[in-house]
């Protein structure tokens, strides 16, 4: 992303999830029964964190889709945008080029 809104610092990530297209369906899901999308599309990484080891080292690049916890990170929304800011241990996995977790479920 090139001109992004928010800037990580730190050992952050920016992120935003991936909303997940529901079918039709003759039931009624109450809003707090759903569960939400897990994945999510990296936006923005934060400056490195730097350790007794040398610079820390992101797992992810830019434009990489993830799998994060439910829950994790903070909520920040700009111009109407909802994004999160993560920490890299937040990641659980990452998804495979021309896949999609949320396309499986």
């Amino acid at each position: 992303m090139k001109d992004c809104p928010v800037k990580p610092i730190r050992d952050k990530i920016l992120i935003k999830m991936c909303i997940k297209e529901e079918a039709p369906s003759p039931l009624i899901i109450p809003d707090i029964a759903r569960v939400a999308s897990q994945e999510a599309e990296v936006l923005a990484l934060g400056n490195g964190l730097y350790t007794k080891r040398g610079v820390f080292k992101f797992c992810v690049e830019v434009g990489d889709r993830i799998v994060v916890g439910v829950g994790s990170g903070a909520d920040v929304e700009y111009d109407g945008v909802k994004y999160k800011i993560i920490r890299n241990d937040d990641i659980i996995a990452k998804v495979k080029k021309g896949f999609s977790y949320v396309e499986k479920i």
